[in-house]
Formats: C-alpha cells, structure tokens, sequence
C-alpha cells in the first residue's frame, strides 16, 4: 500500500487533480443542414408568386364563403323594373347565384319587432300604420269589402234566416243583436251568395278545440293545424267559387327573388318574413303553359311549388294566444311589400307599369281573434290598414263570423280580383307579340 507521504509528494509534483469529464461528440452542421449547397446566411423564403397565389386564395375564399353553385334561374322578373319601362327592356340576365352573393353582403337588421316596424319608415319602400276611422278613407276597389267585414264585426247578417232555429244556441242575451245576426229578405239573397254554413254541430267542436289550445297553451303550430285550418277548409268548400278560389298552407314558403325582400334607405335588409296561410285563385293549366312558353316561371313572389301559378289574393298570418302582435304586423308588411313590388313587375312586362295596384286584404289570427288588414299601394310607399276584429274562434257565433268574413274574401278575389289581374296581367302578357288578338 502507498503511505501518505508518497500520496502527498504525487499530487505536488502532477499539479492541483481535475475532474475527468466525458468527451461529447458535436455533429458537424454539414451532417444535419440539408441546404448545405446553399450560400450561408440566406434563409429560404416562399417567392412573391406563391405568397400572391396564396394571397388570392384567401380572398377568393372569403369572397365564395356564402356562395352556393345554383342553376341559372328562368324567372324573367328578377331584376326591378322601373314604372314606365316595359319589362322586357329592363330584364336582367342576372341568375339566383350571383344575386345571392351579393345579397349576403348586406346586413340584416335586428332587434325587437317594435323597433323594426319603427325602422320600415327608412326603408326602400317604406309602409306606415294607420287604423280605420271611416270610409272616408277607403279606395273604392275595397270598399264593399271593408263595410262587409265590419258587418261581420258587429254580428249583423251573419247567417241566413232559415237558420233561425238556431237562435237559442247562438244567443248573446242581447235581442237586438240576436235578431241583427240573421239575414232577412234581400240581405238574405247576399248572404248566400257568398256561401253556405257548417252544421252547428260541427261548429261547436271546432269551438271546443279552439278552447282546448288557448288553455294548454297550444303552439302557433297547433293552432294551425286544429283550428284555422279546419275554418279555411269549410268556408271555401261552402263557397260558390270553390273551383275558381281555394287556400293554401304556406307556412313553408319564403320570398323569392330574394332581391324582393325590402331594403332600408340607410343599408341593410329587412329580415324577410314568411305568412301561414293564403287564399288564391285558380288558373286553368293551359294558361300556366302558356305563361311558362313566354319565360313567366310563376304568379307570385315566392318559388313554393305547392302556389307557383295560383295567384295569391289574401295573405293570413298567425300567432299563438297571448302573442304580441308586432311581430305579426311586421311579418305582413314585409309579405305584402314584396306582392306589391312583384305585382309591380308583372305589370311592367305586361306593358301597364303605371296601373294602379288593387288593395290586399288581410288577415291577423292572434290566439282566438281574427283581425281584418289591407295594405294600398301608393307606388313609391304603402300604407298598412288596420280593420276590426271580424270574430273569435270562443264561441259558435264567432265562428260563424269568421266564416262569413272568409267566404266574402272569396267572393271579392274571383269578382273583383280576378278581373283586374286577368285585364292587366294575364291578358297582355298571353298575347305579347300578337297585338291583333289584344284587339279582339
């Protein structure tokens, strides 16, 4: 073994020990850099093409986002005409697509129903409210309608006399009143012939279902399909004109063009608002060929198949019980803000741009009550008419109110309606191109 002092005179004579440390072997950059022919210092960039072509990408992905691939879109009348032009020398070749994309680029303006009735005065075509005081300030093209709908308001000549026995069961307790709801001599004559009446039976279980959903607090779906549908269904198969008048669920249907839905003045679109319910007119399937042959694609402001070629005369909209009505009210004004401008159109490609349009009834259904409307056109504005209560699906005589008020919307849209739509709509748009047969 060594002893101390040979340990000692060691470490004096080697120096102070150093701690052994194990070699690491770097890689050379040769071995790990694969651009290794590349001049040191210049870092690989991407070249101005291929930011440029990625640059475009972007936009056009940006631009093409809400863009969906369409077929090219027949109607004829989907660009605005001006009042004064024929249609066919302001038709735009424009198809759906490209109108969609640029369409979306506009916001839609939102908040509470109040506050975009307010807002419609601002609008393209602006629509303002007023109530019936008297009919001082009805157009004569409405007129009987609206002495009609306030009759059935008042309960007066709402049922023939032959069913008198009914009285009992209808009574309000009133005897003036019970007495004014049937129809007598002369007025009886009228009355019928606008229609007949369901059974009192009948009239009663609609009452009863009517009932049923304002206390369960039924859905605006509900209401629909076991109450409003049921009255619509029964005045018009009671009507005279059920082959020429019928009605429609439209719940589905959405306005189209969509360059239709009105615009603000200050940008933007009003949402566009769909009804429930419409009454039209039937039109004999040659007519629709012959429409199609001459690039109409259809007779109303909305591509919903189920009423392409039945012109709409009356649009209803519904809500539930306990339901505002301001929402409602905006939901009509802008349906009917864009009949008028398609209307519009109609007339300018048949050559009658300045002819006035006839006023659209209306109706609002909000739980059991039935309101009466119209809608004028004054060309460039409109104003929206707020009739009376025609009646109330909680009672028999309500009903059959309601009925009366239905089936004289029939009458109106096949004798007075029709006429007009026929001598300044169909009539010149058939016979384009063939002005001798006009003359005839």
């Amino acid at each position: 073994m060594w002893c101390a002092s040979a340990i000692i005179d060691w470490i004096e004579t080697t120096g102070s020990p150093v701690t052994p440390t194990r070699p690491i072997r770097k890689r050379a950059l040769v071995e790990i850099d694969p651009n290794i022919d590349r001049p040191r210092g210049a870092k690989r960039r991407r070249t101005d093409t291929a930011a440029a072509e990625t640059a475009m990408a972007m936009t056009n992905d940006y631009t093409d986002m809400d863009k969906t691939p369409r077929r090219g879109h027949r109607l004829v009348l989907t660009a605005p005409l001006t009042p004064g032009i024929s249609g066919s020398q302001t038709i735009s070749s424009r198809s759906e697509s490209e109108y969609a994309t640029s369409s979306t680029a506009k916001r839609k303006r939102t908040g509470s129903p109040t506050k975009r009735l307010y807002e419609r005065q601002f609008a393209s075509y602006p629509v303002s409210d007023r109530s019936f005081t008297g009919l001082q300030h009805c157009s004569l093209a409405i007129r009987d309608l609206v002495i009609a709908s306030r009759d059935c308001a008042k309960g007066r000549k709402i049922l023939s006399e032959r069913y008198s026995e009914w009285k009992q069961a209808l009574a309000t307790g009133m005897d003036e009143d019970d007495e004014a709801m049937f129809a007598r001599g002369a007025a009886e004559q009228e009355r019928d012939l606008v229609g007949d009446v369901p059974s009192l039976k009948w009239t009663s279980r609609q009452v009863e279902r009517a009932e049923h959903a304002n206390s369960t607090g039924a859905s605006e779906s509900a209401w629909n399909n076991e109450v409003h549908s049921n009255l619509l269904e029964a005045a018009i198969a009671h009507s005279p004109f059920v082959d020429r008048v019928t009605w429609h669920d439209i719940t589905t249907a959405r306005i189209h063009p969509k360059d239709l839905v009105p615009e603000f003045a200050l940008g933007g679109l009003v949402d566009s608002k769909s009804v429930d319910f419409c009454i039209a007119l039937k039109l004999d399937t040659s007519i629709q060929q012959l429409l199609y042959a001459r690039g109409i694609d259809g007779l109303n402001h909305t591509d919903y198949t189920g009423i392409k070629w039945e012109p709409i005369v009356v649009s209803i909209e519904t809500k539930k019980a306990m339901s505002g009505s301001a929402d409602a009210t905006l939901q009509l004004s802008t349906w009917t803000t864009a009949h008028i401008k398609f209307l519009r159109r109609l007339l300018c490609e048949a050559g009658n741009a300045t002819v006035t349009i006839l006023p659209l009834p209306l109706l609002m259904v909000v739980g059991h009550e039935w309101r009466f409307y119209w809608i004028e056109d004054h060309m460039t504005s409109g104003t929206l008419w707020q009739g009376e209560i025609i009646g109330k699906t909680d009672s028999a005589l309500g009903i059959y109110q309601i009925m009366k008020a239905l089936q004289y919307l029939a009458y109106w849209a096949n004798q007075t309606y029709l006429p007009w739509f026929e001598k300044h709509i169909l009539v010149p748009i058939l016979h384009m191109g063939n002005p001798e047969s006009m003359a005839d």
